[in-house]
């Protein structure tokens, strides 16, 4: 199966912290989304999905922000 196409996103966050500011939060943690799933699957995941993930990670493409409600 080719996955949920009809789940697309559309918006992004460049800052979290001008993000958390602007919604009048606070800005608790900001890490990568990949970085551990990489350390967990290893070798289990096809080279390109391996790269692909990198390349999101290193390139702050794709984050996780976690906001304290005010």
């Amino acid at each position: 199966m080719p996955g949920n196409t009809s789940a697309q996103m559309y918006f992004y966050v460049d800052d979290g912290s001008a993000f958390a500011r602007k919604c009048d939060m606070e800005l608790m943690e900001q890490r990568t989304f990949y970085t551990t799933a990489r350390k967990m699957l290893k070798r289990k995941l096809k080279l390109y999905t391996r790269i692909a993930m990198k390349v999101c990670d290193d390139g702050g493409r794709t984050i996780i922000l976690h906001l304290k409600l005010n």
